[in-house]
C-alpha cells in the first residue's frame, strides 16, 4: 500500500467510527422505542381488563338478589366458625399479604432468579395500586361492620371489596405459574386457600375474594407477558416524559 493510500485510509477511519456509533445509537433508540410501545400496549390492555372486571362486579353488587345471596353465603360460612380452624386460616391468609409478596421478591433475588423477582415485584406493585383504587371506588363495608356480632379473626383497615390478599396471592401465583409451569398447581392451590381463608376468618364476602382473585389472575397474566429486560427503557422514557411535562408547566 503506497503512502497516498495510507493517508486516505487514516482520514476515513474517524468517519467510519462515527458512522458505526451513529448506527449503534439508532439501533438502541429503535429498540428502546419498541420496548416502550410493548410495555404501553400490555399495561394498557391490563388496565382496560381490570377496569371492566371492577365495573362488572360493582354493577353486580347493585343487584339486590345477588347481594343478598352473597351475604347469606358469608353468614352460612361464618356460622361454622371454629376458633382452632380460624387460627389455621389466619396463618394461611398471611401467604397473600404484601409482606409475603416482599418475601417472594427477596427470596428469588437471593436465589439468583432476578428475572422472576422482577416479575413478582411488578405484579405486587400493580396489584397494590389496583386494590387501593378499587376499594375507594366501590367502598363496600367489611362484614363485621355490617354484622357487628359475628365472630371474626381480627379487624383490619380499608374497605371489603376487593380482597387484597386474594388479589396478591393470585397475582404472584399466576405470574410464577406462567414462568415456572411445573409449580402451577401448588401455587394456584395456595392462592385459592388464601382466598377461602379470607371469608372464613370473617373479613370478606365471597364476591370480594372472587373479584380479588380474578383481578390477581389478570395482573399476573399480563405481567408475565412483559419483557422485564426492557423495563429500564420504559421507565427512562416515562421519567423523561414526566420531566418534560413538569418543565413545561
Amino acid at each position: 500500500m503506497n503512502e497516498d493510500a495510507r493517508d486516505i485510509k487514516r482520514h476515513r477511519e474517524p468517519w467510519n467510527v462515527v458512522a458505526r456509533v451513529r448506527v449503534r445509537n439508532y439501533v438502541i433508540r429503535e429498540s428502546q422505542s419498541a420496548a416502550v410501545l410493548d410495555w404501553q400496549k400490555t399495561l394498557g390492555q391490563m388496565l382496560l381488563v381490570l377496569f371492566l372486571v371492577t365495573l362488572g362486579f360493582a354493577l353486580l353488587l347493585q343487584v339486590p338478589s345477588l347481594l343478598d345471596t352473597d351475604q347469606q353465603a358469608f353468614l352460612w360460612v361464618n356460622a361454622h366458625y371454629w376458633p382452632p380452624l380460624a387460627d389455621v386460616a389466619g396463618a394461611i391468609t398471611f401467604l397473600g399479604s404484601l409482606e409475603m409478596g416482599a418475601i417472594w421478591v427477596v427470596a428469588l433475588y437471593l436465589l439468583k432468579r432476578r428475572d422472576l423477582a422482577s416479575y413478582v415485584a411488578i405484579a405486587v406493585i400493580i396489584e397494590l395500586i389496583y386494590v387501593i383504587l378499587a376499594k375507594d371506588i366501590v367502598n363496600r363495608p367489611r362484614p363485621y361492620e355490617t354484622y357487628p356480632l359475628i365472630p371474626h379473626f381480627y379487624e383490619t383497615v380499608g374497605q371489603s371489596f376487593p380482597s387484597a390478599h386474594a388479589a396478591g396471592a393470585f397475582a404472584v401465583g399466576t405470574v410464577l405459574s406462567v414462568k415456572v409451569r411445573r409449580y402451577a398447581i401448588p401455587l394456584i392451590g395456595i392462592a385459592a386457600l388464601v382466598a377461602a381463608s379470607r371469608v372464613y376468618i370473617g373479613v370478606h364476602y365471597p364476591l370480594d375474594v372472587i373479584a380479588g382473585s380474578l383481578g390477581g389472575v389478570v395482573i399476573g397474566w399480563y405481567c408475565a407477558k412483559l419483557d422485564v429486560t426492557k423495563f429500564r427503557a420504559y421507565f427512562r422514557h416515562l421519567a423523561a416524559s414526566l420531566k418534560t411535562h413538569v418543565s413545561e408547566s
